[in-house]
């Protein structure tokens, strides 16, 4: 009896899963294909054939049916197993779990699942048709199987049909359990504050009192306080340099930087360095070997308390940015197209195409997106938690190749024209040189147009850059492979208050970008061609969404001169030299900047002129981090380095000459007017 009893509900996850592959075949106005044609009536007979299996088993047996558990988090394993099961019928139709392999007291993770995408999930669907994949990218399918529900406690198998990580083939892995919670993650937030920040407030919204906490706890987690909440003094100048949060997010780190976990390591300031930034999430820590992503974020208070309601802005922008750090994407980008959502994610000045900042805040309602939601519930545990995947990288937001499957189709425009420019030396960069571009934006839409600058920086998620590496004919007769760079720091500003420039018809906005090094690590690792691309998306109209693309600049990485640079690349491709280099400079990172400042003396052999574009940009970086403030906290103690604009100035000196050959444009000009502003009397 119990054979035809799992007979009959595999039959009937069956009959789901065709059902829903049924439905997925939409004529939508226009007759089917022959394909489709052949695929819809293969689909018809097969469910046909289901429905008599079916019929005929229930007919003959009595069959008492054990229903999924009720909605929470389950705990279950057994000697070499252990599960944390997510059953969410209420919210999301779906089942989730991960899956650890236990032994002497330690479990590792090796795989996630979840119940089959396109089916929802009912009480009924007992076994669950469920689909795998294990830490190393294996996929497969399975079944779980509810055999005992009692109160609180759990009796289930899994059952898997192909080779995955730790489980067997073929035959099931029994594990029992019980509930632990009703929500199904748990997330700590370690917060720490500058000093005379106030706490983050509430705000009563539809009968309900509004948190941070309770937002999270919406969407599925249980929020618990990580750590001790210090505070931090201010910088003179009032305003934070991403380089110092960087810094102070690991110093103060009580939760580990060092491994994945959930926790998420959140600075409340008072203000940035850059006009209009609400807020910032850091894609790596500054020290971090293990590429470990999306550990922290920052709010900037001070713009933010401009807002009539200033409550529930604070309270949306601090969502927002944890969310980046739990792997979210803004609605309005390109890959997701959905610039009408009032989720968390929008931006209030970029709804239902812009010019709407009121209406957005009287459709949001503190929610995330469905789409959201089951991401933050059910998504695959390395593509979520803190330190796993890469900010952006997941599959069903972009390939690997730059490419997008978007919901809305890209439209190509002709009102604005983007150009990449090289320095004028030309495409050919040192190997380990930094690479530095002027990417140019010019508006042919025949009226002024008011830009703010940050469009054109990538770390405000608004331009991006596709970059292929061109392999040689021997490798692959001249074929690409492309990535998306992907920059260590997301930064999101509101775009009234960011600094912009009015930009004639035929004219340019012009910006300087640094692709060096991103959270994937450093770009140009290996000699050879390079093709780099970057892609602009506006939003013309409510969904009218066009894609400007760049002309292709094909760069070229030297080979190593001699066994010298060779020795060099050993220390200049260390993880803490690139955020050196990211950052423009960094007390935090005084071990990389040892380092460089060995490497330079040893290339300039003690030259006051520098001719090295590698010194150079060492030197640039320098400079540039003694023109401001820097905040450190070490063996309990803060100090407070005050700019050094004597020193700076006798750095950028050294560069001038070779400034304007070996940097972009724009790199030389903004590099140029930095030090001029040094000399006394100068602005």
């Amino acid at each position: 009896m119990k054979q035809d009893q799992n007979a009959i509900q595999r039959l009937e996850s069956a009959r789901q899963l065709i059902h829903a592959e049924l439905g997925s075949i939409q004529p939508a106005g226009r007759l089917l294909t022959p394909a489709e044609k052949r695929k819809l009536d293969v689909l018809t007979a097969a469910e046909t054939n289901v429905n008599e299996a079916i019929d005929h088993l229930v007919g003959s047996v009595t069959i008492k049916m054990i229903p999924i558990p009720a909605d929470g988090r389950y705990n279950a394993g057994n000697d070499v197993l252990s599960m944390v099961l997510r059953i969410d019928l209420k919210v999301a139709n779906m089942v989730s779990a991960d899956l650890f392999a236990t032994a002497n007291g330690h479990r590792e993770y090796v795989a996630s699942l979840r119940s089959n995408p396109g089916v929802a999930v009912t009480s009924g669907n007992n076994p669950l048709a469920v689909v795998i994949e294990d830490r190393d990218a294996r996929q497969a399918r399975g079944w779980l199987t509810f055999h005992a529900v009692t109160g609180s406690e759990i009796t289930l198998d899994l059952l898997v049909d192909d080779q995955i990580l730790a489980l067997p083939v073929g035959r099931p892995t029994a594990l029992t359990g019980r509930l632990v919670d009703s929500r199904m993650r748990e997330l700590g937030i370690e917060m720490e504050t500058e000093m005379g920040i106030e706490p983050l407030p509430s705000w009563e919204f539809e009968g309900r009192i509004i948190t941070v906490e309770s937002c999270l706890e919406d969407a599925g987690f249980n929020v618990f306080n990580a750590g001790f909440r210090d505070q931090f003094p201010s910088p003179s100048s009032g305003k934070w340099d991403t380089s110092e949060l960087h810094g102070l997010m690991r110093a103060h780190a009580q939760e580990p930087l060092d491994r994945k976990s959930w926790n998420l390591h959140l600075l409340m300031v008072r203000e940035s360095t850059l006009d209009g930034l609400l807020g910032i999430m850091f894609d790596n820590a500054d020290d971090d070997l293990n590429e470990l992503p999306r550990q922290g974020a920052a709010i900037f208070q001070k713009i933010i308390r401009t807002y009539p309601n200033w409550e529930q802005k604070l309270i949306q922008t601090t969502v927002h940015e944890l969310g980046h750090a739990l792997n979210l994407a803004h609605r309005f980008e390109r890959s997701i197209g959905r610039a009408d959502s009032a989720s968390f994610m929008n931006y209030d000045w970029k709804y239902l195409g812009g010019n709407n900042r009121e209406k957005f805040w009287r459709d949001f309602a503190f929610e995330f997106d469905p789409d959201e939601l089951a991401f933050l519930r059910h998504g695959p545990r390395a593509k979520i938690i803190p330190g796993g995947a890469r900010f952006h990288t997941v599959p069903y937001w972009e390939n690997p190749d730059g490419g997008y499957v978007p919901y809305l189709p890209e439209v190509p425009s002709d009102d604005f024209k983007i150009t990449l420019v090289p320095p004028p030396a030309g495409v050919i960069f040192q190997f380990a040189q930094p690479v530095l571009l002027t990417v140019q934006l010019t508006n042919f839409t025949g009226r002024p147009m008011e830009i703010p600058r940050f469009v054109l920086d990538p770390k405000a998620g608004m331009l991006e850059f596709i970059i292929k590496r061109r392999r040689s004919p021997v490798d692959n007769t001249g074929s690409h492979t492309g990535f998306v760079f992907r920059p260590i720091v997301h930064r999101c500003f509101n775009a009234e208050q960011a600094a912009s420039d009015l930009v004639p018809p035929g004219q340019n906005l012009t910006e300087n970008v640094n692709l060096t090094f991103g959270s994937a690590g450093f770009t140009f690792v290996e000699p050879g061609e390079y093709a780099v691309q970057a892609v602009f998306v506006w939003q013309k109209a409510r969904q009218d969404f066009r894609t400007i693309k760049s002309n292709v600049l094909t760069i070229r990485i030297a080979y190593p001169k001699s066994a010298a640079e060779e020795r060099d690349c050993q220390d200049l491709f260390r993880r803490d030299v690139g955020y050196y280099f990211a950052l423009g400079g960094s007390d935090a990172l005084s071990a990389a900047e040892d380092i460089l400042n060995e490497i330079a003396r040893r290339r300039q052999q003690n030259t006051e002129i520098v001719t090295d574009p590698l010194v150079a940009n060492i030197v640039r970086c320098k400079a540039i981090n003694l023109t401001r403030d820097f905040v450190t906290y070490a063996d309990g103690k803060y100090s407070v380095r005050r700019a050094q604009p004597e020193k700076a100035r006798t750095l950028f000196e050294s560069i001038e000459k070779i400034t304007q050959k070996i940097f972009d444009p724009q790199t030389c000009r903004t590099t140029l007017q930095t030090a001029k502003s040094l000399y006394p009397g100068d602005a």
